[in-house]
């Protein structure tokens, strides 16, 4: 059977009396460890520099500093050294002090071989755990930071898939009608500023900026004939035209996808009315969703102030004082001073030029 020491574990003995040095060297050495001794806490640290140790025995008293002002300074710079104080005093407070500090033992003067071998070996014991502990749990820290680094980067290829797939479709709809393109953009980022007005979360106005820009991707399935007619539309073309916001959520609905969700629900929902006779299912107030209702000001705000085949831009002024009159009954009030306060702030702050107006 092995000695306690045989694993070469390497122990550094600090005492100012060179009796006590030699003595506990002897012993320890004689169980199978490696010693070093120092007779100060200036000579030990400086030892501790150069080399490693295990574990370090510190007398309590010593010229230049004492046992736990150097145990304190050992945890603070070498905290893989294990530390017992050795005292001549039996006292409670300061086995407690020399604890509180971190201290795997306290031996008493005058002490035993087989006390010294047992708080040694209790004290090399217990490194050798709390290290393990250690390096296990930055070993599953470390497993924690992949996993969570693969599920974000899985976020991250599920929302690119989510944006490639909605630019897909919204290129297809600007194919259709050049004047799109634009609109498309700038329903984007203010349905984002209006919904960012209303205090919604960060996240939720991005995704309902990025999934307006789908809000008439039901023009797909509108004959040219009718989108593109360079004048009013008859009865039965409007109806026609009204599809759009069925086909639209048909479309995108079912997917699992929050983004193309969201989008269906858009497409579907923003020509509701608040007085309930929008279209395509005469939905009333909070029957419409708060998307819903953002890009219904938004679409209709930038539709007047653009050029379209039957009619010039409308002016600024003029297009605010139509949303207006439609305050309460075609538009949600709180969403329409949300959007005014998001275009005078766009207007004052980040030159956003609005076609038919000059800001």
């Amino acid at each position: 059977m092995s000695a306690p020491g045989d694993s070469g574990e390497r122990i550094l003995v600090v005492d100012d009396e060179a009796a006590i040095r030699g003595l506990i060297r002897r012993l320890l050495e004689r169980a199978g460890y490696d010693c070093r001794t120092a007779e100060s806490s200036a000579e030990a640290e400086r030892i501790l520099d150069e080399e490693s140790f295990e574990l370090l025995l510190a007398d309590l008293q010593m010229p230049g500093g004492s046992g736990l002002d150097l145990m304190a300074r050992v945890r603070a710079t070498h905290p893989d050294t294990a530390t017992i104080l050795i005292t001549g005093v039996d006292d409670p407070q300061l086995a407690e002090a020399a604890l509180s500090l971190g201290a795997y033992g306290y031996i008493v003067k005058p002490f035993s071989p087989t006390e010294l071998s047992i708080q040694v070996m209790n004290a090399l014991r217990r490194r050798k755990l709390e290290i393990a502990q250690r390096h296990e749990r930055k070993r599953l820290e470390q497993v924690v930071e992949a996993r969570t680094a693969e599920l974000r980067q899985a976020v991250e290829d599920l929302k690119l898939s989510e944006e490639e797939t909605a630019r897909r479709l919204a290129a297809a709809v600007e194919a259709r009608d050049h004047e799109t393109a634009a609109h498309i953009e700038r329903v984007s980022v203010f349905s984002g500023l209006v919904a960012r007005r209303l205090g919604l979360p960060d996240e939720t106005c991005e995704l309902i900026s990025r999934a307006s820009k789908l809000h008439d991707v039901g023009k797909i399935g509108v004959a040219d004939g009718i989108l593109l007619k360079p004048g009013p539309l008859t009865d039965s073309e409007r109806r026609k035209m009204e599809e759009h916001a069925a086909i639209g959520h048909d479309m995108l609905v079912g997917s699992k996808l929050d983004l193309l969700d969201l989008a269906a629900t858009i497409a579907w929902t923003h020509h509701e009315r608040v007085d309930g006779t929008g279209y395509p299912r005469q939905l009333r107030r909070d029957e419409i969703p708060l998307a819903g209702r953002i890009v219904a000001v938004v679409d209709v705000y930038d539709a007047l102030t653009s050029d379209r085949p039957y009619r010039g831009a409308m002016p600024h002024e003029q297009a605010l004082t139509l949303l207006e009159a439609g305050r309460g009954t075609q538009f949600d009030p709180d969403v329409l001073d949300a959007f005014v306060d998001a275009l005078e702030h766009a207007y004052g702050h980040t030159g956003i030029h609005v076609r038919g107006t000059s800001v």
